[in-house]
């Protein structure tokens, strides 16, 4: 298998020549979806009536489940973790940087015996640093001995390590308490899943597991959402609102990027690779709509951001064929032709290109007019002018 995929990224020779020379061909797989995000057969992206309404009441719900735990600094840190976790506190913002300053403003009056917990303090680092927060690592200098090392008699506290763990990620550069925090988290959450000292715990085994692979700093905010719906449902004292909160909002958010994937798909499949028959002038490059769309859910996932989403989507698209372009088909001289088109941005430049680089022109400034049109109601249209900028600083890189 390995030699297989090793293959297939090597560029190769292409059979079909262009001007009479043949041109280097990566042989890329086809686009595994086809046309799911356009054909009849996708599932209807219609949201049941009734299922926003259940949501506003469970946030309401959950809401005060927050205001609750004002004088209850520890319960209230674990309830907004697992808010984030979940992938909903986009509808608690306000009510969330409102508790973490209040935590952040109230630190020293927090009770000796929560700072002696190591997952209450590494979790309250965590959250704090995660909202730009400015709190030392010297908060976890309690936890360390003569030498600076972790006592190991924090090893024994699996929930401890897995919240040091997570806090670690928040390191910044010379903080070396937390370079060591990793390691002696890393070493012992390895140690719990081998010898099954987490099997107290329903599920949490399985959740250690997950964080070691994928940290949440790290982890892709939707998948991780996922993950953690899972995790959490196994937790006998999770909240049943935030529970079913989650669940709902989850699947109403997945019925909106299936919307967002059916415009893009729309764009990318119907107009640029049939209605242009870019699959054919630009048969070597990669059609890889719903990958790119996931590097910008990726970016941002709230669903204010839904247009954000469409138009990155989009620019990625048309940059992937544009990487093709200087890795797999264009000569010097025609590259050099190329970048002088697209630098001046005039139609009447794009003349003089060969046939395969005037029609990814067409599509390229075609996308960004359309663009334009799209964030002008915004009041923003001179937005296009860096994104434009973003694409000419590029062009040096993919040349060398």
């Amino acid at each position: 298998m390995d030699s297989q995929v090793s293959y297939l990224l090597i560029p190769q020779k292409s059979s079909s020549p262009i001007n009479g020379d043949t041109r280097r061909s990566a042989n890329f797989p086809p686009n595994i979806w086809g046309d799911y995000f356009l054909s009849g057969t996708f599932r209807s992206t219609e949201i049941e009536d009734n299922i926003e309404e259940k949501v506003e009441a469970l946030e309401e719900e959950v809401r005060k489940l927050l205001f609750s735990y004002v004088e209850k600094s520890s319960q209230q840190l674990s309830l907004i973790d697992s808010i984030q976790r979940l992938g909903i506190a986009y509808h608690f913002d306000t009510e969330i940087n409102e508790a973490l300053d209040h935590v952040y403003k109230n630190y020293s009056f927090v009770s000796n015996e929560s700072q002696k917990d190591l997952h209450i303090v590494a979790l309250k680092f965590h959250l704090l640093r995660q909202q730009r927060y400015s709190i030392s690592c010297e908060i976890f200098d309690k936890f360390t001995n003569d030498e600076g090392n972790f006592k190991e008699s924090l090893a024994n506290e699996v929930r401890g390590m897995l919240s040091l763990y997570e806090a670690s990620h928040m390191r910044m550069h010379g903080e070396d308490v937390l370079e060591r925090a990793l390691t002696f988290s890393t070493i012992n959450l390895e140690a719990a899943i081998n010898n099954g000292s987490h099997e107290g715990s329903c599920g949490f085994g399985a959740q250690v597991r997950h964080a070691l692979k994928w940290p949440v700093f790290k982890a892709m905010p939707r998948l991780a959402a996922r993950s953690y719906i899972s995790f959490y449902e196994e937790d006998p004292l999770h909240h049943p609102a935030l529970l079913s909160m989650a669940k709902l909002d989850f699947n109403i958010l997945q019925k909106l990027y299936q919307k967002e994937l059916h415009e893009i798909s729309r764009m990318c499949c119907l107009k640029w690779w049939k209605e242009l028959k870019l699959v054919e002038k630009l048969c070597f490059a990669r059609d890889r709509c719903v990958e790119c769309y996931t590097w910008a859910l990726g970016t941002y996932f709230e669903p204010k951001y839904s247009l954000g989403r469409i138009i990155l989507s989009k620019i990625v698209v048309i940059t992937s064929v544009l990487d093709d372009i200087f890795d797999l088909r264009g000569t010097f001289e025609e590259l050099q032709l190329f970048i002088h088109a697209i630098e001046r941005w005039d139609d009447n430049c794009i003349d003089q290109l060969p046939k395969y680089m005037k029609v990814y022109c067409e599509v390229l400034m075609d996308t960004y007019r359309r663009i334009e049109q799209n964030i002008r109601k915004d009041g923003i249209p001179y937005a296009t002018h860096y994104a434009k900028e973003a694409i000419y600083s590029l062009l040096p890189y993919l040349y060398s």
